[in-house]
């Protein structure tokens, strides 16, 4: 039987076609659970994830531009004015995630999904770190690839990939401030920024701070979706 993928949603207020609330998912998250063997199945916000998690193989938790509570950023840092102020969603993903880990479901964490897993491990965050450390945004929209990641070897994310150094799209301002014991970093860029962490504890739990999604199906990158539906096959 295939694995079943659950997908975390993005939110918005509103949109040009209608007033009223809706979630989003990403086109390519799915074509990549199908391409792979997987059935997606986009999730819905909830206050507790517990029955459908016990339905589910493995979650992708996504992108998004939510703020994060303030006791979770680094304390030099201040208000980002430019970051969207809605708070809908991020409560709703913090539980997810931790009822994810607790679960030891697979989960891939993409962006924002990368730093939910961080922060259920007591990460915390600059809220915009090339201000703080004065070195190049990552802030780069369009999607094509702008800097390199270096990858740990040895790590699970090194096995998965297969190659040490890989030039990557990026669209992120905020980054993990702190490495908490519990975490393994894999993927640095050359302003040391991380751009991956991994838990060891659990059967897989990978994270990366760029969006493998956009050029997975030309790239080694399309082996981290792989690696979480075939993990998601032996539970």
């Amino acid at each position: 039987m295939k694995p079943l993928i659950g997908i975390s949603s993005g939110y918005k207020d509103s949109s040009e076609f209608s007033p009223r609330p809706h979630l989003s998912v990403s086109k390519a998250f799915s074509d990549l659970i199908l391409a792979n063997g997987g059935i997606p199945f986009q999730l819905p916000l909830t206050h507790d994830y517990t029955d459908i998690l016990h339905r589910l193989d493995g979650v992708i938790l996504t992108d998004g531009r939510f703020p994060f509570p303030e006791s979770w950023y680094h304390n030099g840092d201040k208000d980002d004015k430019n970051w969207p102020k809605s708070t809908v969603r991020g409560p709703f993903e913090e539980i997810l995630t931790r009822q994810v880990l607790a679960q030891d479901l697979p989960v891939l964490g993409i962006c924002c999904g990368m730093q939910m897993l961080a922060a259920a491990h007591g990460g915390t965050f600059y809220r915009n770190f090339s201000n703080e450390l004065n070195v190049s945004s990552h802030l780069v929209p369009g999607g094509q690839p702008c800097h390199d990641v270096h990858i740990k070897a040895g790590t699970q994310l090194h096995k998965i990939l297969g190659v040490e150094k890989l030039k990557v799209n990026s669209l992120h301002n905020e980054a993990l401030y702190n490495q908490p014991e519990s975490l393994i970093i894999n993927a640095t860029a050359d302003n040391n920024i991380i751009e991956g962490i991994e838990i060891p504890q659990k059967k897989f739990a990978i994270g990366v701070q760029w969006h493998p999604e956009i050029t997975a199906p030309n790239t080694v990158e399309k082996n981290l979706f792989k690696a979480l539906v075939e993990a998601s096959c032996e539970r």
